[in-house]
């Protein structure tokens, strides 16, 4: 009988670890996709993550890049939601600069860890997503690059080029 009942706790703790992890939030999903499409030069994607009246400023923005990667996966690292008068603030530059109305109820940077190919190496880096929510739906604002190894600049670049920042040349 102990023997069963040491057999039963085994498989209920290894099916307990065999369960479905919880699924991404929403807005976490988004900024990973949204990471990904603009390293892989996604433009389908790219648009699908953004509000409607800002498609066109989105895939002009980040859908003409000159690299295109491959193999990309981005993880979520930290999120920052935006105060109140940060968000009156970003409505008003939207409105002012894009001639966009939206009317945020919320919205949150995400900072996304990603890998990615690039000519058969891989290199790492870090992209800030902004998601907003509006009328309960949720859509990228904006992104931006934040860091990108090193190496990758080495690699793709001659001196005098991107990489004379890098090693303190002018």
């Amino acid at each position: 009988v102990a023997i069963v009942l040491l057999l039963v706790c085994m498989l209920s703790l290894a099916l307990a670890g065999c369960k479905d992890k919880e699924p991404l939030d929403e807005k976490v999903e988004l900024a990973q996709n949204f990471a990904v499409a603009v390293l892989s030069g996604d433009r389908e994607t790219i648009a699908a993550c953004a509000h409607e009246d800002m498609q066109e400023i989105l895939l002009l923005s980040y859908g003409q890049n000159e690299f295109t990667f491959k193999n990309c996966s981005a993880t979520v690292v930290e999120e920052m939601a935006m105060f109140r008068d940060g968000l009156e603030n970003y409505i008003s530059t939207l409105n002012r600069d894009y001639e966009v109305r939206i009317n945020l109820e919320a919205a949150s940077y995400y900072v996304v860890d990603f890998t990615a190919e690039y000519k058969g190496k891989e290199y790492g880096g870090t992209m800030n997503v902004l998601v907003g929510t509006e009328a309960g739906k949720n859509f990228v604002l904006e992104a931006e690059l934040i860091e990108l190894d090193t190496a990758f600049y080495e690699d793709n670049f001659p001196e005098g080029d991107y990489y004379y920042d890098l090693h303190g040349e002018e």
